[in-house]
């Protein structure tokens, strides 16, 4: 089981982004924002963004294969958004 805790899909009206995953039997967590390079997850961490759109993108391997999981959101901040 694989999960995105945060972020959520919403514009965000801060540029510090929580990025937090949650998986189950996992033996490789990582993850991608808006298709750069692959990372390792190892913990809740925050990254600061640009206004724009953006697609966080998580993928936990076991012996049984891999799952993904894809959030799409926005950061806002020049508005009262969200």
């Amino acid at each position: 089981m694989l999960s995105i805790i945060s972020p959520i899909n919403k514009v965000h009206n801060s540029s510090a982004i929580l990025v937090s995953l949650s998986a189950v039997n996992a033996t490789q967590l990582q993850y991608m924002l808006s298709g750069g390079s692959l990372a390792d997850y190892t913990g809740p961490f925050t990254i600061n963004l640009f206004d724009g759109s953006y697609n966080l993108t998580a993928i936990a391997t076991n012996d049984a294969g891999s799952i993904s999981r894809i959030v799409a959101f926005s950061v806002n901040t020049t508005s009262g958004n969200g």
